[in-house]
């Protein structure tokens, strides 16, 4: 059941409502692996894939677990998701056999990964060598949040690893980094795959495309974290591959 979060109390829940909500502002898929989608126990974590079903959203990846069940495949696109911030519930060798179990030459597959440490503008070790194995087993694309700020973005044998997104819809305000998010548009081209990079600025935890100045205020300091192979492209706003 639904309550509101007591004052310094970090066991979340949301109203049903919020899944048609969703649904009726065009998102599609939505993932579940991540430190908070236990917060209420097992009965309610059934509970919200049963009102996501119900409002036509589709979900993948699972909180604790990494196991094929919880692939989405989706058209010639698949999408993984791991949680890996609850130290020993993460196995790694599961999560790469289901990497290679799923990829395949004829789809890209999407790992979208919740890891790494709180508030770090740049990805930790242990996240950079397990990002570089999952692509080794079979990813195409990485997408990494959890650390509540953008961090840098590396190329790895010509696929892409976004180490956080940042934020998107969330109450903190105890500084700029928190305040920022990085969304990702990926268009499939006759050229390539196109990475828009767009940042949004995040006002009373709701989130809004960055002015232009501001958006290339954003473009440099983030290119500076991600390092000269990528600069260029990261302060123009995108990536083509």
């Amino acid at each position: 059941d639904h309550r509101q979060t007591p004052d310094f109390d970090l066991h979340f829940s949301f109203d049903p409502i919020m899944a048609g909500l969703l649904s009726a502002e065009g998102f599609d898929i939505m993932g579940l692996a991540n430190n908070h989608t236990y917060d209420q126990g097992i009965p309610a974590f059934l509970d919200t894939m049963r009102y996501l079903h119900e409002d036509g959203l589709e979900f993948f990846g699972h909180p604790m677990e990494a196991r094929p069940e919880y692939v989405l495949k989706h058209g010639d696109i698949n999408f993984i998701g791991f949680h890996d911030t609850f130290q020993g519930d993460f196995i790694e060798e599961d999560a790469l056999a289901v990497i290679t179990d799923t990829a395949s030459a004829d789809t890209f597959d999407i790992v979208s990964i919740h890891w790494g440490p709180e508030y770090a503008l740049t990805s930790a070790e242990v996240q950079q060598e397990l990002g570089h194995k999952i692509i080794d087993a079979g990813a195409d694309l990485i997408i990494g949040h959890h650390p509540h700020v953008v961090q840098e973005i590396e190329e790895y044998e010509g696929k892409l690893i976004f180490y956080s997104l940042g934020n998107f819809i969330f109450d903190q305000y105890f500084s700029p980094d928190v305040q920022e998010g990085l969304t990702v548009g990926i268009e499939f081209t006759d050229d390539g795959v196109m990475y828009r990079l767009i940042p949004v600025i995040i006002d009373k935890s709701q989130p809004r495309p960055m002015a232009e100045a501001q958006a290339q205020d954003f473009y440099n300091k983030l290119a500076d974290r991600t390092g000269p192979d990528l600069a260029d492209e990261v302060r123009q706003g995108f990536i083509l591959r």
